[in-house]
């Protein structure tokens, strides 16, 4: 298409690239429907040959699905249903701790990292606070931490500062993890009683991409089978030896399906939508074959497409036949189509831009959490550059303190104003302080989130902004 619209040489090179190897080949015949065959002999050329280096790998992660089908019941409620599924994920994080841990060898304890997967924001911060409050067995020390974009800048970052050390996972065999020697970790295990101590965190998709971290087990609320992938690439990702037992658990539903209300659920995000991609069932043990997880987790269901696509019956078809209709369909017209830009005229304007959004989301609003007077006030940026109280317009108020019990089950305890305070320099005098830690809270404390003008929401260092029920 580039080349056509450009009138550009015909001759294309392409390139197929993985962590094998690579392929090269030129596309130089003039007609289009040879050319498009010529392109997909190669790229199932490289493909197979992928799948073959892909199975002839060490099994690192294996699967199984967490039968979910007693939530189902006519008579309970909604809120209900939740805490019965944050009650099955404690329980599965409980039994996978047990197959998948380090002994520390100063105090013996069995410690395991281990990293649940929720599709969104507000369960993800639920299930969070569920497991700090949850009663747990009396020899089982839960240290918890949630994880997602809706966090001020500099305490997000203190946050994955600590993931990224403690999580790195490069030793062999029988050595123990670096992370034991770690002030946060080693405290914890010098402080509790309990002979098992699982560090859980609680993630949105924020953890699926571009985070170099090695967990020791899994669950995940699917929503696509690209995130089953990209989640299980967290696991073991840097330690080589296989194992035996599944180290992920994949939820038989999600909570979206559980809803029972016949609408998309493997949605926002995930790929199921209104129009033409409907599922016929929302049971993923329907949906995907678990002898397939079973045997470990790959690449292969996502980048070898079947010969005939079932996208009701296949989660992984579903995913096909969406790119297919993104990427491929010749006949259809206007400006979401590609090949608009071959037949049509679109291009002479910025329509496809704004009518085709490269992704469709509500609109974002930015706020600064400003150390004001001893205290942190959400502050938005005006045009000029100036730092304006919120006020009531979106109703943010400060989330009341964690009890100390609870506190005691955080992983990372973190704390703005000590945050902001870590940035003096060590010759800032004591009576600009203030000052600096203001200047520092202007440039480090954005927080960004959908607005919604009928949601109340609460802070909290620990769980960044989250929705008030009721509001």
């Amino acid at each position: 298409m580039h080349s056509h619209f450009k009138q550009a040489h015909p001759h294309i090179a392409c390139a197929w690239i993985d962590e094998f190897g690579s392929l090269v080949q030129s596309l130089d015949k003039n007609d289009s429907v040879t050319r498009r065959q010529q392109y997909q002999a190669f790229h199932r050329q490289f493909i197979s040959k992928r799948v073959g280096n892909l199975h002839k790998q060490i099994i690192r992660r294996k699967a199984y699905i967490v039968r979910c089908d007693d939530l189902f019941a006519e008579t309970t409620s909604q809120e209900s249903i939740q805490q019965q599924y944050f009650d099955k994920i404690k329980q599965v994080a409980s039994q996978l701790h047990q197959h998948h841990h380090t002994v520390d060898g100063k105090t013996g304890k069995k410690v395991s990292f281990g990293l649940v997967r929720m599709a969104n924001i507000p369960p993800c911060i639920e299930l969070s606070q569920y497991l700090l409050q949850a009663d747990w067995d009396a020899d089982f020390a839960p240290k918890v931490m949630a994880y997602h974009s809706r966090q001020v800048l500099l305490l997000r970052h203190e946050q994955e500062k600590h993931l990224d050390q403690v999580l790195k996972r490069k030793e062999q065999p029988g050595e123990m993890p670096a992370a034991f020697n770690d002030p946060v970790i080693k405290n914890h295990l010098d402080s509790t009683d309990a002979h098992h101590v699982l560090f859980i965190l609680v993630a949105t998709p924020v953890e699926e991409v571009g985070r170099d971290h090695d967990f020791d087990w899994a669950i995940v609320e699917p929503s696509s089978y690209r995130s089953i992938i990209q989640l299980s690439g967290r696991v073991r990702r840097h330690r080589q030896a296989g194992v035996e037992q599944p180290n992920i658990a994949v939820m038989q539903y999600n909570l979206r399906a559980l809803r029972k209300d016949g609408k998309p659920a493997y949605c926002r995000p995930g790929y199921e939508t209104l129009k033409n991609l409907r599922l016929a069932s929302h049971d993923l043990s329907q949906l995907v074959d678990e002898a397939v997880l079973n045997a470990g987790i790959n690449a292969v269901p996502r980048i070898q497409q079947p010969e005939t696509l079932r996208p009701r019956q296949q989660l992984a078809d579903l995913e096909h036949q969406a790119m297919n209709n993104s990427l491929t369909q010749y006949s259809e017209k206007g400006p979401q189509c590609l090949q608009a830009w071959l037949t049509e005229c679109w291009w002479l304007t910025a329509l496809p831009q704004q009518l085709n959004r490269f992704r469709e989301t509500s609109p974002d609003i930015t706020l600064y959490l400003d150390w004001q007077d001893d205290r942190p006030v959400f502050c938005e940026k005006t045009e000029r550059g100036e730092f304006i109280p919120f006020g009531e317009r979106q109703n943010i108020k400060i989330a009341p303190p964690l009890a100390d019990e609870v506190k005691s089950k955080l992983w990372l305890e973190r704390d703005y104003k000590v945050a902001l305070r870590g940035l003096l320099d060590s010759d800032t005098e004591e009576s600009s302080e203030e000052s600096v830690m203001r200047k520092k809270s202007k440039r480090y404390g954005e927080i960004t989130f959908l607005e919604n003008k009928d949601q109340g929401f609460f802070y909290s260092d620990q769980f960044g902004l989250f929705p008030r029920k009721g509001c």
